[in-house]
């Protein structure tokens, strides 16, 4: 499975993401809150920051 990196989908919209990868809004959204609630995050800002933090966000 491909994975979303922060680059590809950085400023688009689930809706966005969700006709790109071909998958349902319904399918992302569980994608992120899943990801927010691995990182514990709050929200998508939130996210980052941490991410940043434990070194697991690529720079582009």
């Amino acid at each position: 499975m491909e994975t979303l990196h922060g680059s590809d989908t950085y400023g688009y919209t689930n809706q966005e993401i969700a006709l790109h990868y071909r998958l349902s809004v319904g399918t992302i959204k569980r994608y992120i809150n899943s990801l927010f609630s691995k990182l514990g995050a709050k929200n998508c800002t939130h996210a980052i920051q941490l991410a940043s933090r434990m070194g697991i966000l690529q720079k582009t």
